[in-house]
């Protein structure tokens, strides 16, 4: 029974080295699937962080051109506020401007009321020798 057990042995030791070795490439596919799969993940995770890079630097660059037209904008509106700041200003002297003349033209017309009615005394008083 010697050699039985010693048949028996060897392949149990047979069988167990056919199972560490089948053992040994399942570890060996399972750690080349999850490389793959890694060098996946990542090819994906990059590609994503790509596409979130370009994504942020376009918007970037569009928050960066409405800032600039908007500063352009501004800068117009600041430009026709001036505008029409002047022109405000330009209407306001002219109403003190002619506040202030009223009462001058209103003594002007008196006083070319009065010529008038002096050259008009004159006129009849020189037509009126004439006629003597």
């Amino acid at each position: 029974t010697d050699w039985k057990s010693q048949a028996v042995d060897e392949r149990l030791e047979a069988v167990q080295a056919r199972m560490e070795a089948q053992e040994q490439w399942v570890h060996a596919k399972l750690e080349e699937m999850t490389s793959a799969q890694q060098v996946e993940l990542e090819k994906h995770v990059n590609k994503v962080q790509q596409i979130v890079e370009d994504t942020a630097v376009s918007r970037e660059r569009q928050l960066q051109t409405a800032i600039d037209q908007l500063e352009q904008q501004s800068s117009h509106i600041m430009e026709r506020s001036h505008i029409v700041e002047a022109i405000v200003d330009e209407s306001r002297v002219r109403q003190i401007v002619e506040e202030a003349a009223r009462p001058q033209r209103a003594e002007l017309e008196e006083a070319q009321q009065r010529a008038w009615q002096r050259l008009d005394e004159r006129l009849r008083e020189e037509t009126a020798r004439q006629l003597e």
